[in-house]
């Protein structure tokens, strides 16, 4: 099977794309920083993945996925809704 390139997809696209592609092994998540544990992979970007895309893979094949939590780039407004000026 032929990995699918999945880099700039959010983790649960990724995952589905992998699956579609033929992977039957659900991904594994690192973050970019390796400071944060991947709960919510829809909160999270694909930065680089293990296989690389357009290697030939048996269907069973482990994929690791790094991601960078994109929430950590947004300002405490957007992620809480209150926003302060000061």
């Amino acid at each position: 099977i032929e990995v699918p390139d999945v880099v700039g997809m959010k983790g649960d696209a990724a995952a589905v794309a992998l699956k579609e592609a033929g992977l039957t092994s659900s991904p594994s998540y690192t973050d970019a920083d390796g400071e944060d544990s991947v709960w919510n992979s829809s909160d999270w970007s694909v930065t680089s993945q293990d296989p690389a895309a357009g290697e030939r893979v048996p269907a069973d094949q482990a994929i690791t996925l790094t991601v960078n939590d994109d929430s950590a780039e947004l300002p405490l407004c957007q992620c809480f809704g209150v926003c302060r000026r000061g």
